[in-house]
């Protein structure tokens, strides 16, 4: 196996006027260059599903009656506006002050577009979390190439841009 590795080199250098160090260099800087790309991409995803959370929080209790939903134990929003109180208090203060429209503005924008970098930074299979024989029947047994399906992905969430159901 190393063998017709290192013959398929060869015919490379020939054909690419390089030494077998040459392209061993690049295919180990495209490697490391790989390595980075998914690391950024990663940050990415993380990030924005992190925003995508803490302003979903935020834009679902701006829409909310808060002052009516405390004063009933029985509220079935309680526990999680309570909850928001407690993790967001600043934010909250800035939504009811003297610029609360725009900071609901802000936390809107953040909203729409963190779903939306979530949406297009999906690169494997594993993030379209689809079921496998659900697929089989929605294309009646001709899945498309994983490659469409990601792009497809894609495309929705620049469609769907603003999303801001919460």
């Amino acid at each position: 196996r190393s063998q017709t590795i290192m013959d398929g080199l060869d015919a490379l250098r020939v054909v690419a006027n390089v030494s077998c160090g040459e392209v061993t260099a690049e295919r180990d800087a495209l490697r490391n260059e790989l390595v980075e790309v998914k690391a950024a991409l990663e940050a990415v995803k993380s990030k924005a599903a992190e925003d995508e959370k803490k302003y979903e929080k935020l834009v679902w209790i701006a829409r909310r009656d808060v002052d009516a939903v405390l004063a009933d134990p029985e509220h079935p929003s309680r526990p999680s506006v309570v909850e928001v109180m407690a993790k967001y208090p600043l934010e909250l203060q800035e939504l009811i002050g003297e610029h609360a429209d725009w900071q609901h503005g802000f936390n809107s924008g953040l909203l729409a577009a963190s779903r939306m970098y979530m949406g297009i930074a999906i690169a494997y299979e594993e993030d379209l979390m689809e079921d496998r024989d659900e697929l089989e029947i929605e294309y009646d047994g001709n899945v498309p190439p994983v490659s469409e399906r990601l792009a497809a992905e894609r495309e929705y969430a620049v469609d769907e841009f603003p999303m801001l159901d919460t």
